[in-house]
């Protein structure tokens, strides 16, 4: 029994590591792209029953609650997001928002960066920033730059999601 316990806790390490976007402690740029309402409203990843809950903090922000769909976890985390434009590309600055009373503070201060792929007004995709990127920056300019010259390598981004739109 104690081998299935130790089993499923390397699995379940092993799952939260995979897939994982690069993490950044400066986003690429400061909010300077208005939020389109095409954003807003109550979206599922298309492959779960996940629900995600876009509103709009401010003109430049939008606050993403995820709500799990099990009945196990009813553990939401929540999310403020603004977007980065660099030519014709659109990317996501996303940053956990911390918790009243939480012990737990991980992703907290730190940006997760996603490549925006607009498909009509009630389905986006979003393409993780590789994890590969073994460079860290200082500033938003340093970042930015060094997205803009490799952005349009195929290997610079991991896995692609899709989003429909439900509400």
């Amino acid at each position: 029994m104690k081998k299935i316990i130790l089993l499923f806790s390397l699995v379940l390490i092993m799952i939260s590591f995979y897939g994982c976007p690069y993490e950044s402690k400066v986003p690429i740029s400061e909010a300077t792209v208005k939020i389109s309402n095409d954003f807003l409203g109550e979206w599922n990843y298309k492959d779960t029953k996940t629900k995600y809950i876009i509103s709009k903090e401010d003109d430049f922000h939008m606050r993403i609650k995820s709500v799990p769909a099990d009945t196990i976890s009813k553990d939401s985390s929540e999310y403020i997001a603004h977007i980065s434009k660099i030519k014709d590309y659109s990317f996501l600055n996303i940053t956990k928002v911390a918790k009243e009373n939480s012990f737990f503070s991980s992703g907290v201060g730190t940006y997760y960066l996603y490549r925006i792929i607009k498909s009509g007004s009630s389905e986006f995709a979003i393409k993780e920033v590789t994890n590969n990127i073994k460079e860290k920056f200082d500033t938003p300019k340093d970042l930015y730059g060094y997205i803009e010259k490799y952005m349009d390598l195929s290997f610079f981004y991991g896995t692609e999601e899709t989003y429909v739109k439900i509400k």
